[in-house]
């Protein structure tokens, strides 16, 4: 476990922070704070460099400001998470946890550790507040592997048929193609791509007839008419066969289903070196009702 500084307040009385910053001594003395590190003194709150402590700059080392909380208004009701918003003057990184799964939202930082790559800013400022969309990479599962569940992975009102492939080719080892009759036509509102440019966002192709579950065929990279093109790299490396039933599952990360939950336990994280307040947060919240009652 790391260490941590812990502040007291006497008025209180009571604990109320926690610091990342671990000084040999602490000591107050004309309304400043001075703390000493490896036998050198430091004053506290005197320069514009904020979440720097000790000269060290890297977020992973400590030189970051976190918040965690929880939203739980109607604790025993099933519920969905859609949105986040903050009253702040700068966007933070979020990571989100329910009990029974895990999502995220990219924040203004250099190097996010909680999502996969590219960077991204996914705060939307709206008058004078920042929104979002709660974003989760379980929805599939998103690694590499032949073992896919499908409780919740699959269960998606996301997934759609596409037919029975004619038949494939997988001469190029990232772009297999997957033909598909000529009476079938693929609309792209139904089956998406992925940025040309990243690789990444597009609808996952899954094969129906995979055991003991649908296997993961690969990310679409291109559609025609009654083509998809698919890059395997980093799932099952399994072609499918003519006559397999196929079908797509949209990227859980762009699709923002949000998270199910009875409550939202959240950790915002700024690495800014500039000042930064955040006021208030909340979340926009549907109650789910998976067993509906007549009233």
């Amino acid at each position: 476990m790391p260490n941590y500084t812990l502040s007291w307040d006497s008025n209180i009385p009571g604990w109320v922070s926690f610091y990342s910053f671990y000084p040999e001594k602490i000591i107050g003395m004309n309304n400043y704070l001075y703390t000493f590190k490896n036998g050198n003194l430091y004053r506290h709150n005197v320069n514009d460099n904020r979440n720097v402590f000790y000269g060290v700059t890297d977020p992973a080392l400590g030189a970051r400001s976190e918040v965690t909380s929880i939203v739980n208004r109607d604790p025993l009701a099933n519920k969905v998470f859609k949105t986040f918003y903050l009253e702040s003057d700068d966007t933070w990184e979020g990571e989100f946890t329910t009990d029974v799964i895990t999502g995220f939202i990219k924040g203004n930082t250099s190097n996010s550790a909680i999502a996969p790559p590219p960077a991204a800013n996914y705060w939307q400022k709206k008058e004078s507040d920042f929104f979002a969309f709660i974003r989760t990479n379980q929805l599939p599962e998103s690694g590499s592997g032949t073992s896919y569940s499908t409780s919740p992975d699959l269960q998606l009102r996301s997934v759609n048929g596409i037919g029975n492939l004619l038949s494939v080719d997988t001469t190029n080892p990232t772009g297999w193609v997957l033909t598909f009759a000529s009476t079938i036509t693929i609309n792209p509102v139904f089956v998406k791509p992925g940025d040309p440019t990243t690789g990444v966002g597009g609808d996952l192709i899954y094969n129906f007839a995979g055991t003991p579950n649908p296997n993961p065929v690969g990310l679409v990279s291109a559609i025609t008419a009654n083509t998809i093109t698919v890059n395997p790299t980093g799932y099952s490396g399994v072609a499918p066969n003519p006559t397999d039933l196929l079908f797509s599952v949209k990227n859980s990360i762009a699709e923002s289903n949000g998270l199910l939950g009875h409550y939202l336990e959240f950790k915002l994280t700024n690495i800014n070196t500039n000042a930064v307040e955040l006021f208030a947060v909340g979340s926009d919240v549907m109650v789910s009702e998976p067993n509906p009652r007549s009233k």
